[in-house]
């Protein structure tokens, strides 16, 4: 019988590389969001929707979605991506949390979207390092999904959005 660490325990035996307070509490925050009535020329090809802002430091615990059908039916199907966004709108890494997302295909209640895709490199991260960023901006980043594929048959309908943060 063997047994084996997580990188938090590893992170603890080795004080050199403790980690920080908001790995092992912090004070959670949370973010709703809601697009209410969300019009089918809302949800064309690159169409960006602004979740929220979050602090750059912040590491993040849960990203729920509900929706509405957005799709109507038909081939092709509506995807999209979520991801991290500067507060001008320029992608830092518009897919990392869902690439080719098909949620919005289907109503759906309380729809995890954490962890991120790529586990290795994102999970646990702080928001400034999952966007990519070499240093931290002490700014906020915008947390934003983007429609990827259209929908052959678009359907208007609604988005609702619950995300947990933690700081230090």
């Amino acid at each position: 019988m063997t047994t084996k660490a997580s990188s938090l325990f590893n992170a603890l035996d080795n004080q050199v590389s403790a980690p920080s307070a908001d790995v092992l509490g912090g004070r959670v925050r949370v973010a709703m969001a809601l697009f209410d009535d969300l019009a089918t020329t809302d949800l064309e090809a690159a169409d960006i929707l602004k979740i929220c802002p979050l602090p750059s430091n912040a590491r993040l615990i849960s990203i729920q979605m509900s929706n509405t059908d957005l799709d109507g039916s038909g081939s092709p199907a509506l995807d999209y991506f979520l991801g991290l966004y500067d507060q001008d709108g320029n992608a830092l890494d518009a897919n990392v949390f869902v690439d080719q997302g098909t949620e919005l295909q289907a109503a759906a209640s309380n729809s995890e979207l954490l962890p991120p895709v790529d586990l290795d490199a994102d999970f646990g991260k702080r928001v400034w390092e999952q966007a990519d960023l070499t240093e931290d901006p002490r700014s906020f980043i915008d947390l934003c999904l983007t429609i990827d594929t259209v929908a052959a048959t678009p359907a208007a309908g609604d988005i609702a959005f619950t995300v947990l943060y933690v700081l230090d």
